[in-house]
Order: C-alpha cells, then structure tokens, then sequence
C-alpha cells in the first residue's frame, strides 16, 4: 500500500522521487536505481513515484529502502503525461513536507551526494545545463531528469497557473481536459489582472501549451518561469555545470576542469563517455 503524501521519517530537508511507468526494467534503469539507493539511503527518503495501478510488491520487497508514493495513471505512458505530472500541484503537494525534492530519472546516476550543499545554494531550481550543441543555441538550465526543485516555490507557481481566474470559469474548466482547461483559464483572466502581470503569466503558459507539452516540463521551469516570476531563482550554468551533466558530456567534464559532477542524466545514450565512469553490465 502506497502513502498518500510523502512525509518525512524523521526530520528531513529533502526527498528523491525516482518515477517510473513500470518496474520491468532493464539493466540501465537497474543500473540507476540501485546506485542511487546505495548513495542516497538511508540519508534522505527515496519515493518510488508510479502509476497507482501499478503492483510494485516485488519491487519494493527486493528495495527496502524505498517507500512508495502513487500517482494517478493518467501521469504516465509518455512524455506529455509525464509532463502534465511535473507541472501538477497535486504533485508537489505530495512533498510539501520537505524543503526541497530531487527529482531522478531511472537513466540518471549520482556519483556522490552533495546534495545538502546545493540546497544551501539559494536554488528554487537546478538542473544539469544546456548548451549550445549540434547547431543548437539553446542555453541554460536545466534538465529535468535529474534535478532539485524547491517544493515551496514550485508549488507557489503550479498553484498560480491552476487558480481559475472567476468561479463560473472554476465550474467550466473542471469539465475540460488539461490543455482546455489551462488554456480557457488565460482568455477568462481579468483585464486588470494581464496589466498586473497576468499577461505575462497567460504568454509563458500559453506558449509552453502551445508546443503541446513536447518541449519538455524541464523547458518550462528552466526557460519560462523566471522572466516572469523575478523571484523565482534558476542556478546559471556555470553554476550548474558541477551538478549534473546531461547533454555533451565531454564538454561540460573539460568545463568542469576534469572533475566528475555530483550525478548525470541520459548515460545510457552516451556510454561511449559515461563507460569510463559507470559500471555498466555486460552485453548491456
């Protein structure tokens, strides 16, 4: 039987929240998954985060360490669902008994756990950095796949973007699927509100919708919230770069001056870097 919310077994700063459609997994996703128990436990609390129908008995008898949190099915099977679970309140929520949450990909791998010291920081988000790459220009942070959010900040935001602008709106829109019912919430918003800045809200929401969800939550936190939420803080990459790598890994390693980072994202796509670092099985 999976927790209702994530609550901390003693007083605790940060949780992990490793999700996962299934627990067939192959050798990588193990690969992941037993490192970050292993670095991670018993210092901070592991969540296992998976579809609610989802029977994770074996699983979480073969790993104590993790504790299972369920979700509605409706967040996962695909990029988009996982998406619209990132972007949820009912999510965060979840945590809200924690100061922060990391949130791990099973095709991310953590070296060592500093992750205490990047909370000190003074991040509401981090993530591994983007840089220009393969005739791409795009800058920034970060990736979602392995990354800290501040939960109080994310919820202060998601809660924004969820509010329904007036009651008769309220009763509507809960009769809409997800990208309606944001979408109807920003033309229903008030005049004054847009001069307040609601504008500026209903630009970064309606733009991300736009894309369909298929730029990516981490696009989003990354890219949007700040310009037009001042207070809402996103580590620079060079800051970053010590966190996590993701893309170009070579390059952000000689950015880092030879150093391994705390974790990574996406190895499995890069084993001909990550190989060197990463016990991988064999034929995998």
């Amino acid at each position: 039987m999976g927790v209702t919310a994530a609550e901390p077994s003693r007083p605790r700063r940060i949780a992990v929240a490793i999700t996962t459609h299934t627990v067939d997994l192959g050798p990588h996703e193990r690969v992941s998954l037993e490192r970050v128990i292993e670095v991670l436990s018993p210092a901070h609390d592991l969540y296992l985060v998976v579809p609610a129908s989802l029977d994770v008995t074996a699983t979480l008898d073969r790993y104590p360490a993790l504790r299972h949190l369920p979700m509605g099915d409706e967040f996962f099977g695909g990029r988009r669902a996982h998406n619209r679970l990132l972007l949820a309140s009912t999510f965060y929520e979840r945590f809200a008994g924690y100061e922060f949450m990391m949130v791990h990909h099973l095709d991310a791998y953590v070296f060592r756990d500093e992750i205490d010291a990047w909370c000190d920081a003074g991040y509401d988000f981090l993530g591994a950095p983007w840089i220009p790459h393969d005739g791409m220009s795009l800058s920034g942070v970060g990736n979602g796949g392995l990354s800290l959010r501040r939960v109080a900040s994310f919820l202060r935001v998601v809660r924004m973007l969820e509010a329904p602008p007036t009651s008769a709106a309220g009763r509507l829109a809960r009769r809409l699927p997800y990208r309606a019912r944001a979408a109807l919430r920003i033309a229903l918003t008030p005049v004054a509100a847009r001069i307040r800045g609601g504008q500026a809200r209903s630009e970064a929401l309606l733009g991300y919708l736009n894309r369909g969800f298929d730029a990516g939550e981490d696009y989003f936190w990354g890219l949007r919230v700040a310009p037009w939420q001042p207070w809402f803080r996103v580590a620079p990459v060079d800051d970053a770069v010590p966190f996590a790598f993701d893309l170009e890994p070579a390059r952000l390693y000689e950015m880092n001056g030879g150093v391994l980072p705390m974790a990574c994202h996406g190895w499995p796509a890069s084993l001909d870097f990550w190989g060197r670092f990463i016990d991988v099985p064999a034929g995998s």
